[in-house]
C-alpha cells in the first residue's frame, strides 16, 4: 500500500528516532554538566558566535527550532547569567539585538570540546536496529 511504510522503512524510521533521542539526551547531559546550560541555550550561543556575535531576535529565532516566546524567555535567562546582552537596534526601532558577551563566548569555548566529543561518539555508535555505524558516509 502506498500509505504505509515497508517493514524495513519502518525499522529504519524507528532506529533513527531512537538514535536522535539518545543523542539529544547525551548532548543535554554533557552541556548541563560542563556549563550549566541547555541544548537550546548552547544552540543560541553557537548561532551568535557563528554570526560574529550579534543577531536580531528575529534572525536568531529563524536560525533555531524554538518558539518566539520561548526564545524571549531563554534570552532573558541568558542575559541574567551574563551570557548575552539585549538592546535596541539603531537601524530598526522594532528590532531587539542579542549580543554574545565575553562570558558567553568563554562558556561556549569551555563546553564545545566535550560537545563535539559526545556528537562524534554518538554518530559512531551502533544504534539498535542498524547493521552499520552511523556516519555521514554510510
Amino acid at each position: 500500500m502506498a500509505d504505509r511504510l515497508e517493514p524495513d522503512q519502518l525499522g529504519a524510521y524507528f532506529a533513527l528516532m531512537e538514535a536522535v533521542s539518545l543523542l539529544q539526551h547525551q548532548v543535554e547531559q554533557q552541556l548541563r554538566a560542563a556549563g550549566g546550560i541547555s541544548a537550546v541555550q548552547f544552540q543560541l550561543l553557537a548561532s551568535l558566535a557563528r554570526a560574529g556575535g550579534t543577531l536580531t531576535m528575529t534572525d536568531l529565532a529563524d536560525g533555531v527550532v524554538y518558539s518566539r516566546s520561548g526564545l524571549t524567555y531563554q534570552a532573558g535567562l541568558m542575559e541574567k547569567a551574563g551570557l548575552v546582552t539585549r538592546g535596541r537596534c539603531s537601524d530598526d526601532e522594532r528590532a531587539t539585538l542579542v549580543t554574545l558577551t565575553d562570558e558567553g563566548a568563554a562558556l561556549l569555548d569551555r563546553v564545545l570540546p566535550g560537545h563535539v566529543d559526545v556528537v562524534r561518539r554518538g554518530c559512531s555508535t551502533r544504534w539498535p536496529g542498524t547493521t552499520s555505524r552511523a556516519s555521514p558516509t554510510s
